[in-house]
């Protein structure tokens, strides 16, 4: 899944990255689909020698999802900012190459784009070849699984750049940015418990963690229990994750610190 800025090819604002992100997380609130995630296509990428880049084709989004077995991919652009924002994207089939529908979404003048992927998130989901149950399941707003602050996600992502090439305190600087826009974004403060180790600030991403998607709160409680050395209870939640996101590096990587905590090798 990728959306290309086509306003401002170099995406300064990360607006491209945010809605890639924002609809990673949306339609992974589903369970009728398993969406690969933004950690697992950089892992991807770095592996095809192409790691950082932000204009991706439809042949390396190809090779990409190939890669990680995905039936079908979702290629987008943003077409416009002002006066409103205009989004487009494209389903396609992995096999044979073919567009299996398109959307286009058009924004209400000052319309956050956490709304506008909302939006995308239902015509996607009726695009998609899911069961009937699917349309019944629910369907939380992005912005209430994340935050309400492009400026908030925009650093968040920054700091999950850094925090991937193990650059903590540049990651942790850009996470603490991120809570000066939201004081109640769970998920910046659950990254810097992890970089720092302290106790506030895993207190505070429990606090908010009615804010974050299933997967993440499952991070959180683990993070909480290891704190607390409870090792036990982090792999109990841990294990969550695995039944549902089987190809999900990082939780194979707290589980690994876990047993090694336990003494199980």
């Amino acid at each position: 899944m990728y959306f290309e800025n086509m306003v401002d090819r170099e995406d300064k604002e990360r607006l491209g990255e945010i809605v890639t992100n924002l609809l990673i997380t949306d339609l992974s609130e589903s369970e009728y689909m398993r969406v690969v995630s933004s950690q697992r296509l950089y892992d991807i990428l770095k592996l095809l020698g192409r790691e950082g880049e932000k204009k991706i084709n439809q042949e390396v989004a190809t090779q990409v999802a190939t890669k990680v077995g995905a039936r079908w991919m979702l290629l987008g652009n943003i077409l416009q900012v002002k006066p409103q924002v205009i989004v487009t994207s494209q389903l396609v089939d992995v096999g044979s190459g073919k567009v299996v529908a398109s959307q286009r979404i058009t924004g209400e003048a000052g319309e956050k784009i956490f709304s506008m992927v909302d939006k995308l998130t239902v015509e996607v989901k009726k695009d998609l070849s899911l069961p009937a149950v699917a349309r019944q399941e629910p369907d939380p707003l992005v912005a209430e699984v994340t935050t309400h602050s492009p400026e908030a996600y925009r650093y968040y992502l920054e700091g999950m750049d850094y925090y991937n090439k193990w650059y903590s305190t540049e990651a942790a600087k850009s996470f603490r940015k991120a809570l000066e826009f939201d004081s109640t974004f769970a998920m910046a403060y659950y990254r810097l418990a992890d970089l720092t180790w302290e106790n506030e600030l895993i207190v505070k991403a429990v606090e908010y963690s009615d804010k974050v998607s299933q997967k993440e709160r499952s991070y959180i409680k683990s993070l909480e229990a290891r704190i607390s050395e409870d090792y036990k209870q982090a792999i109990t939640e841990l294990q969550k994750i695995t039944e549902r996101y089987p190809q999900e590096k990082e939780v194979f990587y707290q589980l690994g610190v876990c047993y090694r905590e336990l003494g199980q090798y």
